[in-house]
């Protein structure tokens, strides 16, 4: 059997004459929409994620691994070409990168053109049609068959939905918002399968069966939808949590010295009906529900994820198949009076990643520090290829091998902002500390002022919450200095500056 799923990350190909492999070896890649590291394998004492310790003991696991932006399209984008934001100039939902980059080529746009199969179902590209797959692509929408919108099933949802059925699915939210039945959480009696991912991870099984079986290699994108809002999943992975599992978050207030620009309004929660759309706080007992939602949903997203490493080990695709699992950015539950992404913050940027080596003995932790853009380089290692050209990242084939070895010193994310002009922040994540620098930018050259309009600083030895910003301290001044040249260097390097 010559199959291996591989992932959907994107690469350059200009100029590029890549040698042709003559390994059977595939890649399954699995992305999850707006999963942070609240999993049991990476130490959270609440969630009940039984499967995704089973792939921790598969994989390596990385702990400290860092998204480009935290939000979803350039974050997928960023993944998906091995390049950051700024160089595909992706810094929102609304853009596509392909009319930006036209001769940019898509890790499956690569493997195609190497004779490799590529299928995909689920979310992965954010705008789906800006990837075409030879082995086409599964709409979960369609495959669900189901006259709903974001999965809701309640009978009054339903009701509106019918009424609607005419209507796109956009327009169809905005009835249900307008008659206030867009619920930002919805739990009923139902079996997986009713739902987006329940489709989804069938598909992927049913692919992964039928390329087992052909002399061919492939490359299967899988992308599930949870735990993105709204959280909507069967009633059993509610009933899974009690009221005294569910804590709200530690600490609730602005980071002290953090520049108000830092923070956001949480819009996308507010889309939703039973979220006051003027509210700058939320009741303890609103909190509470969300984040039991958001871990109910995981653990419905644990129970999918099942099923696919079920077929995984049971078509002896664990022989040669490399498969990645990465959630797309972190997101916030309440902490800094946050909710969902969009921001430079650890809750934000950090994601959990995966990489089961076919050959490499499983349950390894890597500490040392991983870009997303470090995942497209690993995939094209381990069939054989080598790295493109503009490609940020390493393989992390190495470090599997070696969990000793350093990959690279820290970690860089990005977050923009209107805040009265243009700003783009960036942050840097090392070991031990967080340095973010916020510049006055030029949206249409995507370059920065070389001075900060401001800066934070945060010791996660002594701070992990972030709870102040050091920059002000004087026992910081060297660090402070050290991590600011990092930075001017690192943009300078990017040729970031104007």
């Amino acid at each position: 059997m010559k199959f291996a799923l591989t992932s959907s990350i994107a690469l350059i190909s200009i100029g590029v004459t890549a040698q042709e492999n003559n390994n059977e070896n595939n890649v399954l890649f699995i992305s999850c929409d707006d999963l942070k590291p609240l999993l049991s394998c990476y130490g959270d004492p609440v969630a009940k994620t039984p499967n995704f310790d089973r792939l921790a003991r598969m994989a390596t696991t990385f702990d400290n691994a860092y998204v480009s932006q935290a939000v979803c399209a350039p974050s997928r984008f960023s993944t998906f070409t091995g390049l950051r934001s700024d160089q595909l100039k992706v810094w929102d939902i609304k853009t596509k990168f392909r009319p930006l980059n036209p001769g940019i080529q898509t890790l499956p746009d690569f493997l195609m053109k190497k004779g490799f199969v590529a299928a995909a179902t689920g979310k992965l590209f954010h705008h789906e049609d800006q990837q075409k797959w030879n082995g086409g692509f599964f709409d979960a929408s369609k495959l669900l068959k189901a006259k709903n919108v974001s999965g809701y099933h309640s009978k009054k949802a339903l009701a509106m939905m019918e009424a609607g059925k005419k209507l796109d699915s956009w327009k169809a939210r905005n009835i249900l918002k307008n008659k206030k039945l867009l619920f930002s959480t919805e739990f009923e009696d139902l079996p997986d399968s009713a739902y987006y991912d329940g489709v989804i991870a069938k598909k992927a099984v049913e692919l992964m069966t039928e390329y087992s079986t052909k002399n061919k290699q492939f490359f299967l994108a899988v992308g599930f939808k949870k735990p993105h809002l709204p959280f909507v999943a069967p009633k059993k992975y509610w009933d899974m949590y009690s009221d005294d599992d569910i804590h709200l978050a530690a600490f609730r207030k602005h980071s002290k010295n953090s520049p108000k620009y830092a923070y956001h309004n949480w819009g996308e929660l507010k889309a939703y009906s039973d979220i006051d759309n003027k509210a700058t706080v939320l009741s303890d007992e609103k909190q509470k529900e969300l984040i039991h939602g958001y871990y109910a949903c995981v653990s419905f997203l644990d129970a999918q994820l099942g099923k696919v490493l079920d077929a995984y080990e049971k078509l002896n695709l664990d022989k040669n198949t490399l498969l990645v699992l990465w959630g797309d950015h972190g997101w916030h539950l309440g902490d800094h009076g946050l909710w969902c992404k969009h921001s430079n913050f650890e809750q934000a940027t950090k994601a959990p990643l995966f990489i089961v080596q076919p050959g490499i003995k499983g349950g390894k932790r890597y500490k040392g520090m991983v870009e997303y853009v470090d995942i497209a380089p690993t995939v094209l290692d381990y069939l054989d290829y080598p790295k493109l050209p503009n490609n940020n990242g390493n393989s992390l084939l190495p470090v599997i091998k070696d969990i000793t070895k350093e990959n690279k010193e820290f970690a860089v994310s990005q977050f923009p902002r209107r805040w009265g002009k243009d700003i783009m922040g960036y942050t840097l994540r090392n070991k031990r500390y967080r340095y973010t620098a916020w510049y006055k930018w030029d949206k249409n050259s995507g370059k920065v002022d070389r001075v900060p309009e401001s800066e934070e600083l945060y010791d996660y030895k002594k701070d992990y919450q972030e709870t102040e910003s050091k920059v002000k301290s004087p026992e910081y001044k060297t660090i402070l200095e050290d991590l600011r040249n990092k930075m001017t260097n690192f943009l300078e390097k990017n040729n970031r500056f104007k």
